[in-house]
């Protein structure tokens, strides 16, 4: 991740940026979102099992 290379400072406020203009989620979140997607019958990029157009759960 290119934001460790940024003082402590400018990390938090670059993630802040991140998180609020590009829908960046940390790996811990992005983890959690899957879960519950999973124990809730949608794939892994949020569609319901079975319409993906990817093919995820057919």
């Amino acid at each position: 991740m290119q934001a460790s290379r940024l003082p402590e400072n400018q990390r938090t406020h670059a993630l802040d940026i991140a998180a609020q203009e590009w829908d960046y989620a940390t790996p811990a979140e992005r983890q959690e979102t899957q879960d519950w997607n999973a124990a809730n019958g949608y794939c892994s990029h949020g569609i319901t099992l079975g319409c993906c157009p990817a093919g995820c759960g057919s």
